[in-house]
This record gives C-alpha cells, structure tokens and sequence, in this order.
C-alpha cells in the first residue's frame, strides 16, 4: 500500500470495507460521547462560558457582544472581536436549533470532539495507510487531552476536514471544498488557520504526481478559494455589526496578550516530554 492513498470514495469492495470500519469507529465513539453526555462528563473548559455569551447574543438579538465579559474589556459592551467571528457563528447556529442550557452545550463539545477523533482516524487509515492499531492509538492518545469548549476544537475539526478533502489528483470540485474549510478554519482561529494552510500549501507543492505548473496553479486556486472565503463571511459579519475599526483595535489587543503569555519557554517537564521524548517515540511508531 502508498504511504499516501486518496480519499475519495467509490463503490469497489475496498473502499465498502473502509465505509464499513469507519461506521464501526464512528458509532463507538458515539456510544462513548453519548454515556459521558448521559452523566454530565466532563466538565467543560473556562472558555466555554465566556465565549457563548457573544454567540448566544447573536443567536437572541443579531449582536456579537459580551456585556457580562466586560471586567476584562469594556469595550466588549459594544462588540466581541477578540477572535474571528467563525466560532461564535456555529456556536450561535447549534443555539438557535436547540437552545441554551447546560445540555445542549455540553452536547455541541462532544459532537466536535467526536468529529474530530473520527475525521484523524479517517485521515491516519484510509488517506496515509496507517494499521488500525496506530490509528486507533492516535485517537486514544488525545481522546482526554482536547478540552471541551475551547474555541480552538471547531478549528482542528474544520483543519483536518480539509486535509482529508484535499485531493491528490486534479479535482476542482473537492480542491474549492478543501479551499473553503482551510477558510473556515482560519475564521474560526487565527492558529489553527495559518497552521493548515501552510500545511497544506507545502504538501501540494511537494507532490511530484503532477508537474510543478499543475502544482502552482491548484496552490494559487486553492489558497485564493482560502482567502476570498475568509473575507467574504468576516466583511459580512462585520458590515451587519457595524463595528469595522472596533473589531480591528480588539483583535489587535487580544494577539499582543496573547503572543505575551504564548512566547515564552515552556515548563521543565513538558519541555523534557517535547524535545527528548516525543521524537524518539514518532521515530518508534511512524515507522509501523
């Protein structure tokens, strides 16, 4: 089997068998979502609270603010723009359908993060010929290190939705759906946005199956797809919002305070864990 196989799906007894596994690894971690749904597990993360404020608003009222947040920006009366406004439009969608409360939030972090482990596994198995064991270890590694309600997880959704819609060959149908996840996930977080699109842009141009004019071209449509996405929905958002020089100033503060707690040296253990640990164990596993 190629280290890399494509993801399309047609109807030969192969790709039924991949149908099949993958049915079997999504109703799985369904059935654990839905017990841990069942006795309110787990807590979700600080965030969660602080961020539905803004999409619940939306969802009520049209407004994306955060009036109750305002002990941490007085500004936030007026508008909430310290990130891109993506998270806070599907949070204000799942909202609107079926409403505010503890429940029905606790429902959404385990629908992303089910969606999440399935899209890796799809990806690891069926688009890089992982064994089901490596996979299945892959999935179980970080079932327990994504914290529910962090507004990052819809963003490594929507990443990794792009990866595995990524074509290898020329498919413009499913190069402008990638395109436009690669957009989403840049609407949704700045980190995770810029992560895959470079990750993305260097896996098409160092695919040799096509000539390097091929190459350049999807690159061109693809990122462009990325970008126009991107600002079409955000200059949306923000024309309905009024709010273009607010939204400026408050995502401006928010990445300075952000890059202030973000550069600097890591703790001793994990700083152990990340440069003398974790790449003798990818050198141990990738190569199975």
């Amino acid at each position: 089997q190629s280290p890399e196989t494509n993801c399309g799906f047609s109807g030969n007894p192969s790709t039924i068998n991949q149908w099949k596994e993958l049915v079997f690894v999504t109703a799985v971690l369904t059935a654990v979502a839905l017990i841990l749904w069942w006795r309110f597990l787990p807590l979700p993360h600080g965030d969660l609270p602080f961020y539905t404020e803004p999409a619940y608003l939306l969802a009520k009222f049209g407004t994306l603010a955060g009036p109750g947040s305002q002990y941490v920006d007085l500004t936030y009366q007026r508008g909430f723009y310290n990130y891109p406004p993506g998270h806070y439009l599907l949070l204000a969608g799942w909202i609107k359908l079926f409403g505010l409360s503890p429940d029905s939030l606790l429902a959404y972090t385990h629908l992303i993060h089910t969606g999440i482990l399935v899209l890796l596994y799809a990806l690891l198995r069926f688009r890089y010929g992982c064994s089901r064991l490596i996979s299945s270890l892959a999935i179980l590694s970080i079932f327990a290190k994504m914290p529910h309600g962090r507004p990052d997880l819809p963003a490594c959704l929507l990443s990794i939705a792009a990866w595995i819609a990524l074509p290898r060959e020329k498919n413009w149908p499913r190069i402008t759906l990638s395109g436009c996840l690669a957009g989403a996930t840049l609407l949704v977080s700045p980190g995770f946005g810029v992560g895959i699109i470079a990750t993305l842009f260097f896996l098409m141009l160092v695919n040799r199956d096509a000539p390097f004019r091929d190459r350049a071209l999807r690159v061109t449509v693809w990122g462009g797809i990325a970008g126009l996405f991107f600002a079409c929905i955000t200059a949306i958002v923000l024309w309905e919002q009024h709010s273009w020089l607010l939204a400026y100033w408050q995502f401006r503060t928010s990445m300075l305070v952000r890059g202030t707690q973000v550069n600097q040296l890591p703790q001793f253990m994990l700083y152990v864990y990340l440069v003398g640990i974790l790449p003798f164990a990818l050198v141990a596993v990738l190569p199975a």
